[in-house]
């Protein structure tokens, strides 16, 4: 699956036995639909893709899209992402309800999807935080040796040492 921390792009995925290959990513611009989900910040329903002009006519016939859903993976005012549902194709119909109900999965997935992406960012802050703790730990471990050991010479020698030196 591919986040889209830009909106600019979509992935869409064949359904199978579609003929033609499939681009790895089409423009968002190309699908109203995805305009109009982020614009509302809920799921939008479309029955029928070509009818609505929201999906490009060839895209449709090309890949034999059916009724399919959009809901946007908002999470503080952001989008993370799309979540899309279909019927391979098929068109379908959904009430208002089911709509909701796809609306509230997309924001839990997507406060989901934050946490995991914080999780990630503190594991990754952990393993620096490890990092510079060794490198001030090793920097640090050559020049309190050398003072350790010039301490402890003179602390062993301070016999030897006339009156004036052992004062300094």
């Amino acid at each position: 699956s591919r986040m889209w921390n830009d909106r600019r792009l979509a992935t869409v995925h064949a359904r199978r036995g579609a003929h033609a290959p499939l681009p790895a990513a089409l423009p968002a611009t190309d699908f109203s639909a995805f305009g109009r989900a982020l614009a509302a910040q809920e799921a939008i329903f479309v029955r029928a893709p070509g009818r609505e002009e929201c999906v490009p006519d060839d895209i449709v016939s090309r890949f034999g899209i059916g009724s399919f859903v959009i809901v946007p993976l908002i999470s503080d005012g952001r989008c993370l992402g799309f979540m899309t549902c279909d019927q391979r194709g098929e068109v379908f119909t959904l009430d208002e309800a089911e709509v909701e109900l796809l609306t509230t999965f997309g924001t839990l997935i997507a406060a989901f999807l934050e946490r995991a992406i914080e999780q990630s960012d503190l594991r990754r802050l952990n393993e620096l935080k490890s990092q510079f703790a060794a490198l001030a730990s090793h920097e640090l471990r050559t020049p309190a040796a050398a003072i350790y050991g010039a301490v402890r010479t003179l602390d062993e020698r301070e016999a030897d040492l006339p009156p004036e030196q052992r004062d300094e």
